[in-house]
């Protein structure tokens, strides 16, 4: 029962990946509450109808005990927890402060309970955003401009000092890093003179690469690993419509997931375990909520009635 749901998640796939998906596992830990709670718990950012403010909670998957987790006034984005739990990373700006140091995105991180916001890359910098956590925890890989203005990928210690460079970016540029579980890879994207994003992988060591999607009509937006680190989920938009695929890191097969819901599915994660998926979907009354979808592929709506918009989500590992 624990192997279905990653099997009747895929709806299209071919035979020899329903086995490769069914032979990931993974055991999460359980020594980590938030509040002294023991229930596993989704983390999202809402914001505002305008778009220029937004703020961090966490529910449970049930759907219950909903924690506002930060109150700063300004644009947060993509939420990473810490391998341990214990700390949220994000990236922030405040478009609506008079110091203009404060509209560039800068990385900060934030304790799991909502204390201890702590500033990681300083402002004066061109943006720096989309920080992610190595599997141990001792490193942080982000997103820059810092260096001749284009976009690269840095490394960084968890308390932001030692920063580096991981791959030049001059010839071409790379976005929204994310670390896999093996600590292995960086999934990347980068963009092509017609305004595409493709998926690449670049090595934690010295940043080779290697090239994943090669779609032509299509702009890819990375997800979420599979916990066991050979999954790859993403976004890809064609005509305004958002569907969410899953990619296998070791043969580069694509497979769509959610096929039968109308509208777009903009955001989605694993549980820890990898036998579940939580994703931001606008298929109701066009309104973007979370939903789950279980091993028996119902899918029930979580998320709280808020005055805001959910635009991502991340499930505690």
């Amino acid at each position: 029962m624990r192997k279905k749901i990653l099997i009747t998640l895929i709806l299209s796939a071919t035979a020899g990946l329903l086995a490769l998906l069914a032979s990931f596992r993974h055991t999460p830990s359980d020594t980590w509450t938030l509040n002294a709670n023991t229930e596993e718990w989704i983390l999202f950012s809402c914001s505002s109808p305008l778009g220029d403010a937004s703020e961090l909670y966490a529910v449970k998957s049930n759907g219950s005990s909903l924690q506002r987790l930060t109150n700063m006034g300004g644009r947060i984005r993509s939420p990473r927890w810490s391998p341990d739990h214990k700390w949220i990373t994000f990236s922030f700006s405040n478009p609506r402060s008079g110091f203009v140091d404060d509209h560039s995105e800068r990385i900060y991180k934030i304790r799991s309970d909502g204390s201890d916001l702590t500033l990681l890359t300083q402002k004066g910098f061109p943006p720096e955003e989309h920080a992610s956590w190595s599997p141990n925890g001792d490193m942080i890989v982000f997103q820059s401009h810092r260096r001749d203005g284009s976009t690269s990928i840095f490394v960084m210690n968890p308390d932001g000092e030692n920063i580096r460079q991981l791959i030049d970016g001059l010839d071409t540029q790379y976005n929204d890093p994310l670390w896999s579980p093996n600590g292995t890879w960086i999934v990347a994207k980068s963009f092509h003179d017609d305004g595409r994003g493709e998926l690449y992988l670049l090595a934690s060591e010295n940043g080779t690469v290697s090239r994943l999607t090669n779609n032509v009509e299509t702009q890819e937006n990375i997800l979420n690993w599979h916990p066991g680190g050979k999954l790859l989920l993403f976004a890809s938009s064609l005509n305004e419509t958002t569907k969410l695929f899953l990619l296998s890191i070791d043969n580069q097969q694509i497979v769509p997931l959610l096929e039968s819901l109308p509208h777009s599915q903009v955001f989605a994660d694993w549980s820890p375990n990898g036998e579940k998926i939580a994703f931001l979907s606008n298929h109701e009354d066009g309104i973007t909520n979370i939903y789950i979808m279980d091993e028996s592929t119902n899918i029930s709506r979580i998320s709280p009635n808020l005055d805001c918009t959910i635009d991502s989500l991340e499930w505690a590992p």
